[in-house]
């Protein structure tokens, strides 16, 4: 009889409490990334880092979230805590590498969302860090490389130097609906296995 892995203890960065339509941004934290973890029995989330530790406690009530997750208002004090194996960050762009940093340095697995940062000095230093410090880093692309996505750019724009079979488009229309969205199903099938494979 073998027993169940515990789930990996996450740390989610940038989960906003302001509702969608008054977000500034996308706010893929609340959208793809907690529906995800809160759904799947490998993972846990275990903590929150926001702007302040009020922000943080705000947004575990907003999301419902159970009273053990702690709130962080500092990248180095949410580093510092041994129980948090895995960081999710969803902060703006500018802000990636400051909010991750210290836990790279503490070695911790880190997944950051696309693009990496705002200029391709930062990301390679980014990167450096990550293998100087031996954690496991994973860049995610919110679907922009999914075989849909690319099949539709392919149809509009061409491949190859050919045309693409639409022409000129006048107007578009997307409807989705985020609980089937393929962007879970990106997470489900390409980042998370990796982590439950060496959980094993």
């Amino acid at each position: 009889m073998s027993s169940q892995p515990k789930p990996i203890r996450v740390a989610l960065i940038g989960l906003s409490s302001t509702p969608a339509d008054e977000y500034e941004g996308t706010n893929w934290a609340a959208s793809a990334h907690l529906p995800y973890l809160l759904a799947s029995p490998h993972y846990e989330i275990a903590a929150l880092l926001n702007s302040s530790v009020e922000s943080a406690r705000r947004s575990i009530e907003k999301h419902g979230l159970p009273g053990s997750v702690k709130a962080y208002g500092s990248p180095e004090d949410l580093a510092s805590d041994p129980t948090i194996s895995l960081i999710v960050c969803s902060t703006r762009v500018d802000r990636h590498f400051s909010t991750v940093r210290p836990s790279i340095i503490a070695g911790k697995d880190v997944f950051v969302e696309w693009p990496l940062e705002k200029n391709l000095a930062i990301a390679k230093e980014m990167n450096d860090l990550a293998k100087k410090q031996g954690g496991r880093t994973l860049v995610g692309l919110q679907g922009r490389y999914s075989e849909p996505i690319v099949k539709v750019k392919e149809l509009v724009w061409g491949k190859d130097g050919e045309a693409g079979r639409i022409g000129k488009v006048l107007g578009s229309t997307l409807f989705a609906a985020l609980g089937v969205s393929p962007l879970l199903f990106y997470f489900r099938s390409t980042f998370f296995p990796l982590l439950e494979e060496n959980q094993r």
